[in-house]
């Protein structure tokens, strides 16, 4: 059996090439009543697969959705046909948006509760995604031309809102772990998992100006940030480089973002690729993408390949991991 330290992979001289194995979810977005259940089905089935590639520890997705961080501001929330949920802009302008007193986080309470049950912690939307969901996202983009000042100082609301959120659940709580996508395990000693889905809108100037300082605050006052985002960023790689930010890893999706275009502007970050099969690109397969990541991958680069159990492509993938002297641990502990 290998094991391997949570802690030596995310330090400066862990693993530059590792497979990440999650049991695969199928519990998001359950009602509360549900989840407790749902929780110990999924870490019995987890242990009944121990020893058969399952290296994560039973991870557990608490999903409320991508609405939990926009909740203090008041915007309506619907399910959707399909059941998922979705929450309405609280505001049309950035002045009726500063005129909102923000309460206490209504999924608080029922984050702890269910933290006490699976231990996870919801969805962690960054700065710039929760004022995209409080506020008409075209009033947000435009409020970055007409009126900078307003959209900072509303910014700036939005962070300090977020950070007391996360500040009082990870004080209640003890810690949060994880991430809800990709399938990593991020302690808490290492940082947060933010999702930055708004970068791929803005320009380098705009994301440099309105991004960076309020992901350096989540940062800093978390020891460090995981970045997720499944657009075409590459161009905001050399900006977030020269940020000073301790940045753990970065997700990308191909063919929205490549490879090439982060390999030599993040050093030291473990880079998660994603390949998107629902776009045409130059790879038939996932396996085709994994080993041509792996044949150009320099000494020194960083890569996380994380799937889960279910991943008709995992065998193949695995080969080839293996086969290039990557790491496929028994466990992460």
């Amino acid at each position: 059996m290998t094991d391997l330290s949570i802690d030596n992979y995310w330090s400066p001289d862990g693993p530059e090439v590792i497979l990440l194995i999650s049991h695969e979810p199928s519990y998001r977005q359950l009602p509360l009543a549900e989840i407790g259940q749902a929780a110990a089905t999924h870490a019995r089935e987890w242990m009944s697969l121990y020893g058969h590639g399952v290296n994560l520890p039973p991870a557990f997705f608490a999903d409320f959705g991508t609405i939990t961080m926009a909740k203090p501001w008041g915007g309506r929330v619907e399910i959707s046909s399909e059941g998922r949920p979705f929450i309405h802009p609280a505001a049309q302008s950035l002045e009726e948006a500063l005129e909102i007193e923000p309460v206490e986080n209504p999924d608080l309470a029922e984050s702890l509760a269910l933290f006490e049950t699976v231990r996870e912690a919801p969805d962690f939307q960054g700065v710039l995604n929760t004022a995209a969901l409080v506020l008409d996202q075209e009033a947000l983009l435009s409020g970055m031309i007409e009126e900078p000042e307003l959209v900072h100082r509303f910014l700036d609301r939005v962070c300090e809102v977020n950070l007391k959120f996360m500040t009082r659940l990870q004080a209640a709580a003890g810690r949060t772990d994880g991430n809800i996508w990709p399938y990593i395990w991020l302690p808490a000693q290492f940082g947060v998992g933010i999702t930055e889905d708004m970068m791929p809108l803005l320009g380098v100037d705009a994301y440099r100006e309105f991004g960076v300082p309020y992901l350096k605050r989540i940062a800093n006052a978390f020891n460090g940030v995981f970045i997720h985002c499944c657009g075409e960023w590459a161009r905001h790689a050399p900006t977030l480089a020269g940020s000073g930010i301790t940045i753990r890893g970065v997700e990308f999706h191909h063919p929205f973002t490549r490879f090439d275009d982060l390999r030599h502007t993040l050093p030291g970050a473990v880079v998660v690729p994603f390949y998107a099969a629902f776009k045409s690109n130059e790879f038939p397969d996932q396996p085709a993408f994994v080993r041509d990541l792996l044949t150009r991958r320099e000494k020194g680069q960083r890569l996380a390949i994380a799937t889960t159990d279910a991943d008709p492509a995992l065998p193949a993938v695995r080969e080839w991991v293996l086969s290039f002297g990557g790491v496929v641990p028994d466990r992460l502990v």
